[in-house]
Order: structure tokens, then sequence, then C-alpha cells
């Protein structure tokens, strides 16, 4: 009721459903309703369920998580290179050895790798 407008995004809230506890998420936005001399009679609430939204986004971080673990712990060298340019995304740590330790994610091959576009393996 102080006039301002609050903004709560995927607010975790327990709750119970057909019986059970469960976290469900919700985001709100607290507006006032003001008279014509401004002063604040009230407020709107308006309220929307995120719940499963909030757990795709837990689902896909858990996912690329698992993904990024298996692709560190890979047994031989790997890079992921992304565009045109090839930018590197990754690198596990065996290509990391192998390419002598430079400083690779976000930067081109060409950059890091000048010897590499030498013998044209971007073209390839």
């Amino acid at each position: 009721m102080s006039g301002e407008t609050v903004y709560h995004e995927d607010f975790p809230l327990e709750t119970t459903r057909h019986g059970q506890a469960e976290t469900a998420y919700f985001t709100f936005c607290y507006s006032p309703i003001r008279d014509e001399n401004a002063k604040v009679l009230g407020m709107i609430d308006t309220v929307m369920e995120t719940t499963e939204i909030v757990r795709a986004r837990q689902r896909l971080v858990s996912e690329s998580e698992r993904y990024r673990q298996m692709f560190e712990n890979a047994p031989g060298f790997m890079a992921m290179l992304s565009g045109p340019e090839h930018v590197f995304q990754y690198v596990n740590p065996a290509y990391s050895e192998l390419i002598g330790f430079r400083e690779a994610v976000g930067r081109t091959v060409a950059e890091v790798l000048p010897e590499a576009v030498e013998q044209g393996l971007p073209r390839l």
C-alpha cells in the first residue's frame, strides 16, 4: 500500500496439491490503484504460475551439466566450435593439453591455432 509496484519472478511457495506437499513457482506483480488525487485505494495483484517453466529450466540445467561432465571426462581430446568463424565454445582438458594450454574459449581457430589455418584446416 506504499504506492510502489512490486514484481517477484518465479517465487517459490510450498503448496498442497492432490494431498501432497510440493513447491510451486509463481510470478507476482503488485500495482497500486489510485484515486483522482493519487491516493492509494487498493492494489491489483497479477499472478501467473510458472512451475512448469521453472522445472523445465531446472531439467535443462541438469542435463547441460551432465553433458558438460561427460565432455570434460571424455578419454580423448574434444573441442566444440560454432559459426563460420569456428569460434571455440568449449575445450576439454585433453584438447587444452594438446594445443599447449592456449586460451581458446571465445576465440577463433585462426586466433588460437594459426598453424591450422596455414594447413587449410578451417576450409575442411
